[in-house]
This record gives C-alpha cells, sequence and structure tokens, in this order.
C-alpha cells in the first residue's frame, strides 16, 4: 500500500502540472489580445462580468494571489 503522503504529493504535482498545460492552451489564442477584444470576446458568452481588472499587477501567482487579497502557497 502507497504512502499517504507520496499519494498527496503526486497529486499536487499532477495538478500542477494539469494546470498550467490548461492554462497556457486557453491563455494562448488570447495572451496578445488588448482589453477591449478580450471584453468583447466574453460578451458573446455572457462572462464579460467575470473579468477582473487590478490597479497593481497580477503577472505571477505570487502577485495575482496579493492582487485578490489571499497568501500566496507554494
Amino acid at each position: 500500500m502507497a504512502d499517504t503522503g507520496v499519494i498527496i504529493v503526486r497529486n499536487k504535482i499532477a495538478g500542477a502540472i494539469y494546470g498550467m498545460a490548461l492554462g497556457d492552451s486557453m491563455g494562448m489564442p488570447s495572451e496578445l489580445w488588448g482589453r477591449e477584444k478580450v471584453r468583447k470576446y466574453f460578451e458573446q458568452y455572457g462572462m464579460d462580468d467575470k473579468i477582473m481588472e487590478f490597479e497593481v499587477s497580477s503577472a505571477t501567482v505570487d502577485l495575482a494571489a496579493k492582487a485578490v487579497g489571499v497568501e500566496g502557497a507554494r
């Protein structure tokens, strides 16, 4: 039987890899779009109200966490 700690670590690693791949594939088509183009794209799906804009940078995971008021984790 596998150690529970090992399973948890494997799940976290797999989640990080899957999340990175999914984020890359979703962000790639719109990476160079301006704000208005992104907004118009999401309007057609009724999701323009989900767009979050910040006064501070959210370019990294740590900065994004700070922008939404949560603690970044590793």
